[in-house]
């Protein structure tokens, strides 16, 4: 009997790679822009393949490589993603950009100030985007 590859898999790591931010700031509440709490900071992340979203907290310092490995984690949760092929992808866009996940070592500090908003976008082998319909699983948005 084969077991399942889950593409999202988050091997467990020694710790972070990067200094976390203990900086405090207080701005018009905690999941507005430029509110600190140790460091962590809001992000809303938006599933366009859902009628949903959820927002975590990450630390400033977190580079884009570790933050995207982290949603990948949390996505692998998710209703539908036990069906997920490991030839497809997802990709994390601010802005209407990519943000090129890979091996990306620019800080989330540099780039968000919290309260925003990523959209993770689904796509298949052939770069076709993809929602999940309950009960008919993942189709062609």
């Amino acid at each position: 009997m084969s077991q399942s590859v889950n593409p999202f898999a988050v091997p467990r790591a020694a710790g972070p790679r990067y200094t976390p931010s203990r900086r405090n700031e207080r701005g018009q509440g905690s999941k507005k822009r430029g509110y600190r709490r140790n460091g962590e900071m809001w992000l809303t992340l938006r599933y366009s393949w859902a009628e949903y979203s959820r927002g975590y907290f990450f630390n400033e310092n977190m580079t884009i490589a570790e933050f995207t490995k982290a949603v990948r984690g949390y996505l692998s949760i998710e209703e539908g993603f036990q069906y997920f092929q490991p030839d497809w992808t997802v990709d994390f866009q601010s802005r209407r950009q990519s943000l090129d996940a890979e091996d990306n070592e620019t800080c989330l500090g540099e780039i968000f100030d919290g309260g925003e908003t990523v959209t993770a976008k689904a796509f298949n082998e052939n770069d076709e985007q993809l929602d999940y319909v309950y009960p008919q699983g993942w189709v062609y948005h």
